[in-house]
């Protein structure tokens, strides 16, 4: 992963149109980037990225006024299709992943976003950008360095100038004629060899690392005189994803591969990432960790995990405001007593599911237990944060349940 100080080369265009939001990962990635280009919804956002030509990356929430993000994204991709998009969003149907992937997504962050993990994914998206910055800074004397080398049999070593800001990423660097000159500590432990050697003995050609299956890219498919990097190089951007075996669990992993051919050298840079659907598939499996069975709100355990990282977060900005709610049902024992616990949890369901629509998007609402519970609110001062209660709380009041029963809280 590339080192942190390098970030305040970049321009990032943000794209939000909660203003809480907006202001509160606005102020984070200000502390970490160059510079921070603000918009309030996806057609502010297409006309800003027009007028500042320097942006090199793009973070957008899904859901805006006026134009969403994802088709704010398609057509800056139009523009420029190698640009980079972290997409935010509060919601995790499968619907939502078809169109970002469509859209060219490079990641998929739930809300409400975790700072240090949007900070890690715009390190991680944004390397082949300084690799190829530092490859055209190095055009006007890699010839004749290629030459040199030559002569001086020393080739790995323009090798290792060429992918020194990947060490930590999957690579493969090949020739001319596709055989792997290099492959990086972590790609040879995907495929469960020690060196570029024992790779090139246990396998055949690179070719058969990959998966034939007609979901991913593979050089079968086509018949031509072209090699198959060439012919990858032919297919969209957003669909250049191969398969290999995962030796540990002999299950597939997809993984999206960003290809550069320097002419000068004629090798092919290979970096190699997990694709995006995998990762949120991931996140969805995780999500049922964190959710309370009956009322499918957060539970407990994702309370305690978001209250740290905001507590984390308060420590290292200056006047962060974070607020904590707190509330329970009203004499519930008793509520219970008299007409059952069956009545009680759809009470329970019926409460959350009236709240989780006046929550905001940045709040986490969970279950403490029983019928406790708690609403972490981040950006929020004290007096704000009375309102919210005062207005949830009268909400309840009013709200008739099962039966035209009335609960307070």
């Amino acid at each position: 992963m590339i080192e942190k100080h390098l970030l305040k080369e970049l321009t990032i265009l943000y794209v939000e149109d909660d203003i809480a939001i907006r202001e509160g990962i606005d102020k984070i990635l200000s502390s970490v980037v160059g510079e921070v280009v603000l918009a309030g919804n996806g057609l502010e956002g297409l006309e800003l990225y027009k007028k500042h030509k320097h942006i090199d990356l793009i973070v957008t929430d899904i859901n805006m006024p006026k134009m969403d993000g994802l088709t704010m994204c398609q057509k800056i991709r139009e523009m420029d299709i190698s640009i980079p998009v972290v997409v935010t969003t509060a919601h995790n149907e499968m619907d939502f992943l078809s169109q970002a992937i469509e859209a060219g997504v490079s990641s998929y962050l739930m809300k409400p976003v975790d700072a240090y993990k949007l900070v890690q994914d715009i390190m991680r998206i944004s390397e082949p950008l300084f690799l190829k910055r530092e490859l055209e800074v190095m055009n006007d004397s890699l010839e004749q360095r290629v030459a040199d080398a030559i002569a001086q049999n020393i080739q790995k070593d323009i090798l290792i100038q060429e992918i020194v800001e990947f060490q930590n990423n999957m690579i493969v660097v090949f020739d001319k004629h596709c055989v792997p000159l290099f492959a990086n500590k972590s790609f040879l432990k995907v495929i469960h060899v020690e060196n570029l050697e024992d790779m090139l003995k246990k396998y055949q050609n690179f070719e058969s690392i990959m998966i034939d299956n007609e979901d991913y890219f593979h050089p079968s498919a086509f018949n031509n005189d072209k090699n198959w990097l060439e012919n990858l190089l032919s297919v969209d951007p957003k669909n250049r994803v191969i398969a290999i075996l995962e030796i540990d669990t002999f299950e597939p992993k997809a993984y999206l591969v960003n290809l550069y051919y320097n002419e000068n050298s004629e090798h092919w840079i290979c970096n190699f990432s997990e694709f995006t659907q995998i990762a949120v598939e991931k996140s969805m499996y995780k999500h049922k960790a964190y959710t309370d069975e009956l009322t499918q709100i957060n539970n407990r355990a994702k309370f305690n995990l978001e209250f740290t990282r905001e507590l984390q977060t308060s420590s290292k900005i200056s006047d962060y405001a974070l607020s904590v709610l707190i509330f329970d049902i009203d004499h519930f024992k008793k509520f219970n007593d008299t007409y059952g616990h069956d009545i009680g949890d759809k009470i329970l369901m019926q409460l959350t599911e009236m709240l989780a629509l006046k929550v905001r998007n940045r709040d986490i609402f969970a279950r403490w237990g029983g019928e406790e519970f708690v609403i972490l609110l981040p950006v929020t001062k004290l007096e704000e944060a009375q309102k919210v209660a005062e207005h949830l709380r009268q909400a309840i009041e009013e709200h008739l349940f099962y039966n035209n029963l009335k609960v307070t809280c």
